[in-house]
C-alpha cells in the first residue's frame, strides 16, 4: 500500500467520518478531472479490497471553508449571534444533491484506527462533509492528523457539556479548542453552545465555521 493511501485511510478512521471524491483529488491529487478521475480510481481499488465503503449519498454541496466564521477565547465577549444564525440560516438552503463518498470499514479502522468505526449517518452527511473540509484546511496549514481530535475519538473524561464535531490539542495531547461546524442554528442554540464552551471551571477557546 502507497503511502499516500494509508494516509488516506488514517484520516477517514481517525479524523473524519466521510470524505468525498473530489475532497481527496484536490487534497492529494490536483482539482482537475484528471486529480478526480486518479482519486476515483485509488477509492474504487481500496473499496474492493475492503478498505473503504463507497456510496452516494444527498448532501449540500461541500464549499471550500477557508477561516471560522467566529473565533471566542475565554474572558472575551459574546460573539454576535444573531448575525451568525441568519447567515448560517442561508446557508443551509442550498439545494443538496448526490455526492459520492467514501467512509471506513472495520478492516481499514482494525489496522488503522484508534478508536471504533465511525459512525456515519446519510442524514448528516451535509454537516460531516463540511467538518471534513475544515480537516482538510487545518491539514493545509500543518496540522497533523495526531493533533486534530474528531468526535468519535474524544476522552471519556471530556468535561464540557456540549461535545463539538472535534477539538485540537498540543503535543502533550492537552485540549485548547474546540471546532464545530455551523448547521442552521438558531440563536438559542449558539448561545448554549456559548455557555458550555464559556462556563468556568472548564473554559474551553471554540471555532464555528
Amino acid at each position: 500500500m502507497r503511502p499516500r493511501e494509508e494516509e488516506i485511510l488514517s484520516v477517514v478512521t481517525n479524523c473524519v467520518r466521510a470524505i468525498t471524491v473530489d475532497q481527496i483529488a484536490r487534497t492529494w491529487w490536483t482539482p482537475t478531472a484528471w486529480g478526480r478521475s486518479r482519486a476515483k480510481s485509488m477509492m474504487q481499488s481500496l473499496s474492493r479490497e475492503g478498505w473503504l465503503q463507497m456510496q452516494q449519498a444527498l448532501a449540500r454541496p461541500v464549499s471550500e471553508l477557508v477561516a471560522p466564521l467566529v473565533t471566542w477565547y475565554p474572558h472575551e465577549n459574546e460573539p454576535d449571534f444573531l448575525t451568525l444564525s441568519r447567515f448560517l440560516h442561508r446557508r443551509a438552503k442550498a439545494a443538496a444533491q448526490l455526492a459520492e463518498i467514501a467512509f471506513a470499514t472495520s478492516k481499514s479502522t482494525a489496522l488503522f484506527g484508534k478508536g471504533s468505526v465511525p459512525k456515519i449517518k446519510l442524514t448528516q452527511m451535509t454537516h460531516d462533509l463540511h467538518v471534513t473540509e475544515i480537516f482538510l484546511n487545518y491539514r493545509r496549514h500543518g496540522l497533523t492528523s495526531d493533533r486534530w481530535v474528531g468526535e468519535d475519538n474524544f476522552p471519556f473524561t471530556w468535561p464540557v457539556q456540549q461535545r463539538p464535531d472535534a477539538a485540537l490539542q498540543n503535543v502533550s495531547g492537552s485540549i485548547y479548542r474546540a471546532v464545530e461546524y455551523g448547521g442552521d442554528y438558531s440563536l438559542e442554540r449558539l448561545q448554549e453552545l456559548h455557555s458550555a464552551f464559556s462556563s468556568p471551571p472548564n473554559q474551553l477557546a471554540y471555532e464555528i465555521w
